[in-house]
């Protein structure tokens, strides 16, 4: 079995690199790319807020549904309970309009 290289770790220098003008445009830089970097995050965080916003939203009024849907079932039951008949609303279908079409023939 081969031994494990070690990992290189960089090497810590306590002495401050000496000051430049390429170390000042280096150190610009590292700035401005982590800027361009959290500015992304922060966008992203906000799709995210927004996502989960409506979703919050659309669950609201799904529960909404069900408790109304609930509530009309337990009405039900307790007339039925009672021995009141009970004429259930039915739906009906919408009529729609016909749909038009171009009729077109192809020779070939």
């Amino acid at each position: 079995m081969k031994p494990r290289a070690a990992r290189a770790f960089p090497k810590i220098s306590t002495m401050p690199r000496k000051q430049t003008a390429a170390t000042a445009h280096l150190e610009l830089y590292k700035l401005l790319i982590e800027k361009q970097r959290l500015e992304q995050e922060l966008e992203t965080l906000e799709q995210r807020q927004q996502q989960i916003t409506e979703r919050l939203t659309a669950l609201e009024s799904e529960v909404g549904a069900l408790e109304q849907t609930t509530q009309q079932v337990q009405a039900v039951q307790a007339a039925q309970a009672n021995g009141v008949a009970v004429r259930r609303p039915t739906a009906r279908p919408v009529a729609q309009p016909a749909a038009q079409f171009d009729t077109m023939f192809l020779e070939y």
